[in-house]
């Protein structure tokens, strides 16, 4: 919160000249601390942390659109994913590492993190460069298969984060009248 305090002088009044203190608060809303998003929820103060920080670098690279956000805020559930973020995504050139999936640093958990990171980037399917050529789409891309674990609600936070325009909540009692 900053306080401004503003002196007018609005004229004269017989031998007293008249001036009025207005104080303005102003108040940084969330919108503009989380990246455009007031209610985001994080796993823990770590995930939190993370975003803040490469927030702050996609704004100096002039990338802050829905996709870089959602692949930035995914990345970040867990540890495994945050720890590795650079080898499974270059945040400067925009690319994924698909072959990422198959780090020895993957565990069962951080593979669904990074499966749905992709799939928010660009709908990605496929498990390695090999599968690409090959054109073998990898079934791990199925929601049965992502969302069965306890990040789920944080993926469909990125799922918000990537598609805001169908994820608002609508008001129907306003739309009744």
């Amino acid at each position: 919160m900053t306080m401004m305090t503003l002196k007018i002088d609005i004229g004269q009044h017989r031998y007293h000249k008249i001036i009025v203190t207005v104080v303005i608060i102003v108040t940084l809303s969330h919108k503009n601390i989380l990246g455009g998003f007031k209610n985001m929820k994080f796993i823990d103060s770590k995930h939190k942390e993370f975003w803040n920080n490469k927030y702050k670098e996609m704004e100096q690279m002039g990338k802050t659109d829905v996709y870089y956000k959602a692949i930035v805020y995914t990345l970040g559930i867990c540890e495994t994913t945050r720890d590795n973020f650079s080898k499974i995504f270059n945040l400067r050139t925009g690319e994924i590492n698909i072959d990422s999936i198959n780090g020895a640093y993957q565990t069962s958990t951080s593979e669904k993190v990074t499966r749905m990171a992709f799939s928010l980037w660009n709908r990605c399917n496929y498990d390695s460069e090999k599968d690409i050529e090959n054109e073998k789409v990898s079934d791990k891309y199925n929601v049965s298969e992502i969302f069965c674990c306890s990040y789920a609600p944080y993926f469909y936070e990125g799922i918000k984060i990537r598609y805001p325009e169908y994820t608002r909540e609508k008001n129907f009692e306003r739309e009744s009248r």
